[in-house]
């Protein structure tokens, strides 16, 4: 098995950010690991913000100073396994790590309806948490003078 840690948060948004710092904060000799899909984390409330006054993704991405500098651990991967009788999470890289605590702060994702015609067309995109798309969803909107945005959540709303 690999490393050991008293709290594993899997999840790097905002809440997971909040319950590994809290974890760190309250109890600095505890041991703690974030463990996130993505090398940059990017900011969900400010993504309407890259498409217009930010102008890109660059200036939207989480910092990882603050995490690193209270102690926390961080992974970059995807938990894949969670066997809780055995208090272990396996990793999409093959390694499995042992906890006490386990977080769940996996966030939300985009969808789009099954019954949506044309969902799958090109130039139709959904707005994931996810740098490398957006940087490209973004290059990609430069060619248009007007956009429809369907979905009325507070990512749609503001952009």
């Amino acid at each position: 098995m690999g490393n050991q840690y008293d709290v594993i948060v899997i999840g790097g948004g905002p809440s997971g950010i909040v319950a590994a710092l809290t974890a760190k904060t309250n109890n600095p000799d505890k041991t703690v690991l974030l463990v996130r899909q993505e090398k940059q984390a990017i900011v969900p409330c400010g993504i309407p913000y890259m498409f217009g006054s930010l102008e890109s993704t660059d200036k939207n991405v989480v910092a990882d100073g603050g995490l690193n500098s209270a102690g926390v651990t961080i992974k970059i991967g995807a938990v894949v396994e969670v066997n809780a009788e055995k208090k272990t999470c396996t990793l999409n890289s093959g390694e499995t790590c042992g906890y006490e605590k386990l977080v769940f702060a996996t966030g939300s994702s985009p969808s789009v309806p099954a019954w949506l015609k044309g969902s799958q067309l090109k130039n139709v995109y959904i707005v994931p948490k996810n740098k490398a798309y957006l940087d490209a969803m973004i290059k990609d909107l430069e060619q248009f003078k007007k956009i429809v945005v369907v979905g009325g959540g507070f990512i749609g709303v503001e952009v």
